[in-house]
């Protein structure tokens, strides 16, 4: 949709009404990540409290049979609310772990794993022997001493063949567990942000424009992979990151490796995709830097004005950093101008239909460069914000 904010006017990408508790980034990287996670009937992933990826994640799960269980740091609310609210609801086992755990992830969810795998073993030897114990106890003193003894013979049976079915049903479906890394940064999340940019590259008023996306980041999964699908698509576009967890430095880490792993996976030239998402690539601090997951006096209000001029939902945390970012690049270009661009539907926004507004500006599609906003999602955490401060709201 086109936003006129003060002198800058933008775009805005309105992922965030994708789906209720999948909407914004955390779909699409689910979009491609999905097909590994098939097989598995378990999946385990972490998160804070009011982490958008776990409710995501656990919604997914629910949706196709699949069991979640979520490792999220801190101590368990009183009062569940936001998006921890919905993760309870959704997932299969909810687990607290200290912060002092929650510091090294992988031993953390390697350990859960062992546990997991064990419960499910002792699980898979034990229903047999009970489903046949009750059996032949419920054929006792009520049939023949023959009956009975028949009923003997078929659990032993019963037990010999899953005995067989365990010893070689590692490699099956029901006895896979997944696990997911904490916001879903994994190689395979880029082929969803891929996917996204080849569908915004088709829409008719972003075909061949030249575009800043500006996406807020945690992991930097997002803003690699829509860096890396406009280098492989030959897309005149650039990405601009906004560092929200942690230094410039984990950034371009989480850039090299994630677009080598992708690139090992699929069998692609490193080289040149490094270099060219690279090339198109730039990690920013917001306006405001600060220790992440604190706001700053008038952050609250600042979203309540975008909403109600704008009815767009903006967190402090982290959309409103993109938000910010997104204007001072269109001030910064103001002969850009605005646009319209289609909401995303639920399928993904492969199948949508363009809205009908046109792009405002002199420049037009030769001219200077479109900022856009990625709207990521997470209205939900302002619950959770509001208990903390809830005379902001």
């Amino acid at each position: 949709m086109a936003v006129r904010h003060g002198a800058a006017a933008f775009a805005v990408i309105r992922d965030d009404q994708l789906h209720p508790f999948l909407g914004g980034n955390k779909l699409r990287k689910l979009d491609g990540l999905w097909a590994s996670l098939a097989p598995a009937a378990d999946v385990i992933t972490c998160g804070g409290l009011q982490s958008a990826h776990t409710v995501a994640v656990a919604a997914a799960c629910a949706q196709h049979g699949k069991r979640c269980h979520l490792l999220v740091r801190g101590e368990r609310p009183a009062v569940p609310t936001g998006h921890h609210l919905y993760a309870r609801l959704f997932a299969h086992h909810v687990e607290y772990v200290s912060r002092a755990q929650y510091a090294d992830r992988e031993a953390m969810i390697a350990g859960y794993l062992q546990r997991l795998q064990q419960e499910q073993q002792e699980q898979a030897q034990q229903a047999p022997t009970s489903i046949a114990a009750a059996a032949v106890g419920a054929w006792r003193g009520d049939v023949p001493a023959a009956v009975a003894a028949a009923a003997e013979a078929s659990a032993a049976v019963l037990e010999a063949e899953a005995a067989a079915s365990r010893s070689t049903s590692t490699g099956s479906s029901s006895g896979r567990i997944a696990v997911l890394p904490e916001g879903g940064a994994s190689a395979g999340a880029l082929l969803g942000l891929i996917r996204l940019g080849a569908w915004l590259a088709e829409h008719p008023q972003l075909a061949d424009r030249r575009c800043n996306i500006v996406v807020d980041s945690g992991t930097g999964a997002t803003a690699t992979g829509l860096a890396l699908g406009a280098a492989l698509l030959g897309l005149p576009w650039r990405v601009t990151g906004v560092m929200l967890a942690a230094p410039l430095e984990y950034y371009l880490s989480q850039q090299r490796s994630l677009t080598a792993a992708f690139c090992a996976e699929h069998g692609m030239d490193a080289a040149a995709a490094q270099q060219g998402t690279a090339g198109r690539l730039a990690w920013v601090q917001r306006p405001a830097p600060r220790q992440f997951g604190k706001v700053l006096a008038g952050e609250v209000a600042a979203c309540r004005a975008v909403a109600q001029q704008h009815g767009i939902v903006l967190d402090p945390i982290w959309s409103l950093a993109a938000w910010e970012v997104c204007r001072l690049v269109a001030e910064a270009a103001p002969e850009s101008g605005s646009g319209s661009v289609a909401d995303s539907s639920s399928d993904g926004g492969r199948n949508s239909t363009s809205s009908s507004g046109a792009w405002g500006g002199t420049a037009g599609r030769q001219g200077g460069e479109l900022a856009v906003m990625l709207h990521t999602g997470g209205m939900l955490g302002l619950c959770g914000l509001a208990q903390r401060r809830p005379h902001e709201f």
